[in-house]
């Protein structure tokens, strides 16, 4: 008996050794904390604020999001992937944080100048010099803080990133109280921009010289670094950029066409549905990353981890999907009643949803790692403009509504999962093939 406890110590041991589990474990850690402590800021949330000011909360935190999809150029994974490969990392690391930064100021005031013509319901924030200032800053950090993160994965200590995003979320879940006697919709906005902007300075002044001894961030933008990049990565990135711009579109836009169709009510309802529901999503999200890792830093490796990463991805998701869907309408109640009423299905059908993610995610990793960019993004869009197109029909009929976002994601991902694994198994055929003829 003790010597199989100590057989098993010893294999959980050497699991946890292999750095495609070990980052796993720790993005999903990072995600599922992240996600799991935004459960509770959301829940308080709803509690302490009215429904309406959570769903324009929600809306402006979707803007800065659509902001630095655009900011960002695909350096945010373009740095995982050849981090790795530079002598300078310190200089690597300020240029990526100093082109996208720059380019994240010029773009926040280009939307918000333009706000009356892609987020009427939004323009309350120009009347105050609070939300302007507010607006751009917290998009600046929002921005910076993804490629700090994913420079912690790229230099495969995915622990900090884990770090980072405990300290984010466990400083917001407070200050929506602190904040509610002197704001409204700003209580919510600034108890996001203000715990993510102190996770941020933590991360960039200690976490990162934990892994780069004397690193200190400042601006720069090197002709000899700019041009590397542009020569180097330039074709990934750009690729990567576009995927990336289409690829978060949904999350992004659908609060605001939600808003712009149905009411601030039906935005907090489908928003808090979707966040839950996003907790299964990190599973997949975390193996493909770490095993995006994996794979840039020792490419030989990647099919075996793929296989590996795969199972254990489904072994986790699957009766993660079953709980949500059995306990769902009683975790909604959470934040109250009409929570619950309005977003049990919704919920239901996205959790649903997830088992076809998990194989869409791993083929999108396939095709990064395999830099087949333009297969890449010819799947990123249509999915992205099935997802769109689909729900701006369904959230209109009378009878869905935000159910209909549900059945958009559960239909198009669907769809791209049967295809994906037509693939795989015709690819894992032809290798059985060749297998044996040359036996």
């Amino acid at each position: 008996m003790k010597f199989t406890i100590l057989k098993k110590r010893e294999e959980l041991k050497q699991h946890l050794k292999d750095p495609l589990y070990r980052n796993s474990y720790y993005l999903m850690a990072d995600s599922i904390i992240g996600s799991g402590l935004g459960f509770f800021f959301w829940m308080i949330v709803a509690r302490f604020y009215d429904a309406s000011d959570v769903g324009l909360a929600v809306a402006l935190i979707s803007s800065t999001g659509i902001v630095t999809s655009i900011s960002r150029f695909g350096l945010d994974v373009s740095i995982i992937r050849f981090l790795n490969k530079q002598k300078n990392k310190r200089e690597f690391i300020n240029t990526c944080l100093t082109v996208v930064g720059i380019a994240t100021l010029l773009i926040s005031i280009v939307f918000l100048l333009g706000m009356d013509i892609w987020a009427q319901k939004l323009v309350f924030i120009k009347d105050s010099a609070l939300y302007i200032f507010a607006f751009i800053v917290f998009t600046i950090i929002s921005a910076l803080l993804v490629i700090l993160s994913n420079a912690f994965i790229a230099l495969r200590d995915a622990k900090y990133a884990f770090l980072q995003s405990t300290i984010f979320a466990c400083l917001k879940v407070p200050l929506p109280i602190l904040l509610i006697p002197i704001f409204a919709t700003f209580g919510i906005f600034g108890s996001w921009g203000i715990s993510m902007s102190i996770a941020f300075f933590i991360s960039i002044f200690f976490f990162l010289r934990k892994i780069i001894p004397f690193y200190f961030p400042y601006p720069v933008v090197k002709k000899e670094t700019v041009k590397k990049i542009i020569n180097e990565i330039y074709r990934f990135s750009g690729g990567n950029y576009i995927v990336n711009l289409f690829g978060a579109a949904p999350t992004l836009i659908l609060p605001l066409m939600i808003l712009h169709f149905l009411t601030p009510e039906d935005n907090a309802y489908y928003y808090i549905a979707f966040a839950i529901a996003s907790l299964l999503f990190v599973i997949p999200g975390a193996f493909s990353m770490s095993l995006f890792a994996e794979g840039s830093f020792k490419e030989e490796t990647f099919i075996p981890n793929l296989k590996k990463a795969i199972k254990r991805a489904y072994m986790l998701l699957v009766p993660a999907s079953i709980f949500i869907i059995i306990f769902g309408k009683w975790l909604l109640l959470l934040f109250g009643e009409d929570y619950s009423a309005s977003g049990h299905f919704l919920l239901s059908i996205l959790a649903i949803s997830g088992i076809f993610i998990v194989l869409n995610s791993f083929y999108i990793t396939y095709l990064r790692i395999r830099l087949k960019i333009t297969e890449f993004i010819i799947i990123t869009i249509l999915t992205v403009l099935g997802i769109l197109g689909i729900s701006y029909l369904l959230i209109q009929q009378p009878t869905l509504g935000i159910t209909g976002v549900g059945f958009s994601y559960l239909f198009v991902q669907g769809i791209v999962s049967g295809y994906v694994g037509m693939i795989f198994w015709r690819r894992a055929k032809i290798k059985s093939i060749g297998e044996g003829e040359r036996n």
